[in-house]
Order: C-alpha cells, then sequence, then structure tokens
C-alpha cells in the first residue's frame, strides 16, 4: 500500500513539471511579451507552494534571470470580477488594494510574484490598515472566504490578495450542535478569515493581520 502511494505522490510530481514545462511552451510569447521578460530561459522551478488539489497539484514558481512568475493550476477568473470590483471601489475610497498582474486561461494561469517589502513610513502603514478595513468591508459583503495570512502579502504600502478561490459564498445552515455565540460568529466578518480567530486548547491564530 505504501508503495503504491508513493509511486502515485511521484507519478503526480512529474505530470505536474509536465504540464508546467508544456503549457509554458505553448504560453511563452504571451508570458515574454505581458511580464516584459527579455530572457526567457528557466532558472529555477519551485514547487509545493501551497495546498495541493487535483492529483497532487500545486502552485509553483517559475524563475527567470531578471524575475520570476507563478504557475496556477486554475484559472483567475474570480480575481479578474475581484479587481473590477477593487476599481470601482477606488473611484471612491484612496485604498491600496491589489490583484496580482496574471495570464488566465481555461484551467490554469501564470501570475506575476510579489515581494514582500517592509513599511518605509508610518503613511505607508497608515494606508495598508485602512486597505485591510475596506477588503474586510467586500469580503463581507460578497461572502468571501478563507482570507487566510498565506493569501494577503504586504508590499510597501499595498495590500495584495493572492488567492481567491472563494470569492462568493453563502453560509451553510446552522447545524444543530452550534451555540447561540458559535452561529453569530459565522454571521460576522470572522467568517471572511482576515480578522483574529483563536482556536481553543492551543495557542495557534489564523488570521492575515
Amino acid at each position: 500500500y505504501l508503495e503504491q502511494r508513493l509511486f502515485a505522490f511521484i507519478n503526480n510530481i512529474l505530470q505536474n513539471i509536465d504540464n508546467i514545462i508544456s503549457r509554458f511552451k505553448n504560453d511563452i510569447i504571451d508570458i515574454q511579451s505581458f511580464f516584459k521578460l527579455s530572457n526567457t530561459e528557466i532558472t529555477d522551478i519551485e514547487l509545493f507552494l501551497g495546498d495541493s488539489h487535483k492529483s497532487g497539484q500545486t502552485v509553483s514558481k517559475i524563475s527567470f534571470s531578471e524575475k520570476a512568475i507563478l504557475y496556477k493550476h486554475r484559472n483567475q477568473f474570480g480575481e479578474k470580477e475581484f479587481n473590477t470590483i477593487i476599481s470601482y471601489f477606488k473611484n471612491f475610497f484612496d485604498i491600496k488594494i491589489e490583484i496580482p498582474s496574471f495570464i488566465t486561461k481555461e484551467d490554469y494561469s501564470w501570475v506575476e510574484f510579489i515581494e514582500v517589502y517592509e513599511f518605509q513610513s508610518k503613511e505607508e502603514i497608515n494606508s495598508f490598515f485602512y486597505s485591510h478595513g475596506i477588503l474586510i468591508f467586500l469580503c463581507y459583503i460578497l461572502g468571501t472566504k478563507d482570507i487566510i495570512f498565506d493569501n494577503i502579502i504586504a508590499s510597501g504600502g499595498k495590500l495584495f490578495v493572492i488567492d481567491l478561490e472563494c470569492i462568493l459564498g453563502k453560509n451553510i445552515p446552522f447545524y444543530s450542535y452550534l451555540t447561540p455565540f458559535q452561529k453569530k460568529l459565522s454571521e460576522s466578518v470572522k467568517e471572511t478569515g482576515i480578522l483574529p480567530v483563536w482556536f481553543l486548547g492551543d495557542n495557534f491564530n489564523f488570521n492575515s493581520l
């Protein structure tokens, strides 16, 4: 049994690498133009960035001499729609919420790799947390969930949302074992994943702040 699991795991890895390389070859002209690459020679491929889905497929980082991009095994249709919403709200609020630029296909995508940069001023800190508040509001009214720490990147004063698999959501009917307090929490902004959520019995804090 263990041997079969190991064989399947290795086979999935090889298949994932094969998908990356073949799709990169097919899209190389678009990738070079969109991401402004002067040299498309791949210097490194880093696998297993994020959760595993669809027979072991994970987000992968593709590095070149001048920059890196991400290969994702899903499209960016949700991010595209969310970006439209963000653009609308930018007409009314001075917010620095961004979605990494991307090339999306039907079942995979190439996404800008965002570097983490520390805040350089008090103004950048204020801007970041103000944008965080707007993001909580947007995610709450849309029912967006799973905006936890590894789905948000702070880059200077900007807030990048890097994974929106659950852009539109709806609370499932309450189970009978939930307490009234738990039911209230499940209807609140805490369901977005952005605010701190402490789990009883340990010191684990699961949030993006």
